[in-house]
């Protein structure tokens, strides 16, 4: 961008009668020789005005209501990261759950009866004696008493319950009951169940002594260890009775009633009807591991599926319940039934669900309780089964997108991306030396919806132009976050400033960039053994800062220096024949600042400066009690030019003027630029020429 001088470069006529007219003459001087005159050339004025500086398409630096200048950038994002820089779900590990079918359950069975009648007993005395008796049938007589002169067996009634199952508990409940009109002084029975290839197997032998008419007896059996096929018999070895007590009727279908019963029936294999039970119930957690030292306390999953595999050795139907009791959809816990034969898998839905991650009371963080229930479906068909069968439930939380997640995120550091940013480099360009900002502020714009204290130590350097790096000494910056999730925080400014950086010195010399880096730190001013639970991030976290480079230009300058240049057609005949040049300088300083002046003669056509004329330091403008110009500060400065010079300036075809700028007091004090400041140069030559005269 260039200054825009405003050139007049002109000459006045110069009329040589009039001012020979204008000088005494004494006529009646014979020896006179010559005759002096002189041409007044105005050489060209400039008006430098602060304003000059700025060009309409200068977006960072702003001319205020009352004149003032500014330099103003703004970035919306130099830095940030996002939530997935801070927490990432990982998939989690299967877990696998292994249930042995263990002690299985069976109905009670029975009762399951054998009648031991008279009939059949009289095969076991007495041809005779029991012919005799046969043929009373009907009548009522005294009865002999009798005794077995040999054994006979009895079948009990079928069943289908189970062909065969081995016990782990249980009994079994013998009933003999006498329905004899005679009362039995000994008998002994053996109860045996009978395997398919008819092999007998005692279960008991029992002996019944003085049991009278109508009376009932019981025995138990106990069945641990026992085998049992669904066939049972009794033996009677060996039996005695008293003879009847007076006249009794003979009823050959009375008898002895066997009655067996089975009870609390607990079997470890078998071929069985098995009823409805529960096999198994445990009681896991899942710890919900992530990278880093963070503790959550509730998460809220956008996507969430379980997934799983039923498998089994053992060939019926299962309920697998899965209970996740601090897991809710819709305010309910959730309750997965699952039903399953040998092998099964599948994927349950559940996104949009609610953890309690706080509910172990012994590791209160990153713990999800899952209760997992086994139901045996009743069968209603001969199953064959063995307690080593083994049922295998594997399951596991996969997709997971959360929507927000609170707790303790930990003492995270992480490195932020650089960036590089170029600041009013038109401005400042045509500008050079030292300034000092009077208030300088760079504000970090912080766009923030993570409730988490998070500080960054920023890597701030002044890129000069010449290559050379200032850095910024700034302390370590706590950015604001929301406390309420769902609110955000928005353009809100942290300042780095004098008070917490060198930044003035930082700013003393003018920069051509500006480079960022630096590192984050989450929950930087917590002891680590001090754990808050009130951080939170949300799905669509993100920390984002924006830069604002605020400079008032309130400066202290020092050595500062204006530089533009003026074009002169000055014919280079108008200087022939002269006696001696003398330069007006008459400037109108309307800046504040103390001003060095040097104006530089130059020819573009030799490519050379060919003399350089410095004028005497002008004093600043006047100014009010607020700093503000209120009279500019006139100077007339003469030159005499030798002949030397004066050739020079034949030659000149521009003018270089170069300003060099202090504020009062040798650069300390400071001073406020207005666009509205102007800085005014004229420059004038008298010509003074001397003509023979014959």
């Amino acid at each position: 961008m260039k200054t825009n001088w405003k050139i007049i470069i002109g000459a006045c006529l110069a009329i040589p009668l009039l001012m020979l007219s204008s000088c005494e003459r004494d006529f009646t001087t014979t020896d006179l020789e010559g005759l002096e005159y002189g041409l007044a050339v105005p050489l060209g004025s400039a008006s430098l005005s602060l304003s000059d500086l700025i060009d309409d398409d200068m977006e960072n630096v702003v001319v205020n209501a009352d004149s003032s200048l500014q330099i103003v950038y703004r970035n919306d994002s130099i830095l940030g990261y996002t939530v997935a820089d801070l927490l990432e779900l990982p998939e989690q590990n299967p877990s696998v759950e292994t249930f042995k079918l263990g002690v299985i359950a069976i109905d009670d069975f029975g009762p399951l009866d054998a009648d031991i009648l008279l009939d059949d007993m009289l095969n076991q005395v007495d041809t005779a004696l029991a012919d005799s008796i046969r043929a009373l049938e009907g009548f009522t007589v005294p009865l002999p008493a009798l005794t077995s002169n040999s054994g006979q067996e009895f079948e009990f009634s079928d069943f289908d319950d189970f062909e065969w199952v081995r016990f782990s508990e249980g009994r079994l409940i013998l009933t003999v009951s006498n329905q004899l009109p005679l009362s039995i002084n000994s008998a002994q029975l053996n109860v045996e169940t009978i395997d398919p290839s008819q092999t007998i197997i005692p279960l008991g032998s029992f002996n019944y002594a003085g049991l009278a008419p109508s009376e009932t007896i019981s025995d138990t059996i106990q069945l641990a260890n026992v085998t049992l096929y669904n066939a049972f018999k009794a033996q009677l070895s060996a039996f005695e009775t008293a003879p009847s007590n007076g006249a009794v009727t003979v009823d050959l279908q009375s008898g002895i009633t066997l009655t067996l019963v089975g009870e609390n029936l607990k079997v470890v294999a078998g071929k069985a009807r098995l009823p409805e039970q529960s096999i198994d119930l445990i009681e896991e957690v899942i710890d919900f591991g992530v990278e880093k030292d963070e503790r959550l306390v509730e998460l809220a999953l956008q996507e969430a599926r379980l997934e799983y595999e039923f498998s089994s050795t053992f060939s019926v139907d299962f309920l697998v319940e899965v209970d996740l009791p601090s897991t809710t959809i819709g305010g309910d816990p959730v309750h997965i039934e699952i039903n399953a034969n040998s092998s099964q898998s599948d994927v349950i839905d559940l996104s949009n669900c609610m953890i309690d991650l706080s509910s172990n009371a012994q590791n209160p963080y990153n713990q999800i309780p899952v209760n997992i229930a086994l139901t045996l479906g009743a069968q209603n068909q001969w199953i064959e089964f063995d307690s080593s069968s083994v049922v295998s439930f594997t399951y596991h939380l996969i997709d997971l997108e959360f929507d927000y997640a609170r707790g303790w995120l930990g003492k995270q550091e992480a490195a932020l991306g650089a960036d590089t940013v170029t600041v009013a480099d038109e401005f400042l360009d045509k500008i050079s030396g030292t300034i000092l900002f009077e208030n300088p502020e760079i504000s970090l714009l912080v766009n923030n919806n993570m409730g988490i204290p998070v500080s960054f130590e920023m890597d701030i350097q002044n890129i000069l132009r010449n290559g050379s790096i200032v850095d910024l000494d700034a302390d370590v910056l706590t950015i604001p976050y929301p406390l309420v999730i769902g609110e955000s925080i928005v353009n809100t400014p942290v300042s780095i400033n004098n008070q917490n950086a060198n930044l003035s010195e930082f700013l003393s010399q003018i920069p051509a960039q500006i480079f960022f880096s630096g590192n984050t730190y989450l929950n930087y001013e917590t002891p680590a053994n001090e754990y808050v639970y009130t951080n939170f991030i949300t799905h669509e976290g993100e920390v984002k800062l924006g830069l604002e480079i605020d400079l008032p230009l309130a400066l202290s300058i020092s050595n500062l220096q204006f530089v533009d240049t003026l074009e002169t057609t000055l014919d280079a005949e108008t200087l022939e024949d002269v006696e001696y040049i003398e330069l007006s300088v008459v400037t109108e300083n309307g800046i504040p600042f103390e001003m060095d002046c040097v104006l530089e003669l130059y020819n573009d056509i030799q490519q050379a400066r060919l003399d350089s004329i410095e004028i005497d330091l002008l004093d600043p403008a006047a100014v009010d009690n607020s700093g503000k110009v209120i009279e500019p500060n006139r100077k007339v400065t003469k030159f005499i030019l030798d002949k030397n010079r004066i050739d020079h300036l034949a030659q000149t075809n521009f003018i270089r003027i170069l300003a060099k700028v202090n504020t009062a007091n040798e650069g300390a004090d400071i001073s406020q630029f207005y666009s509205d400041y102007t800085f005014d140069v004229q420059l004038g030559l008298l010509v003074r020429y001397y003509a023979e005269i014959d």
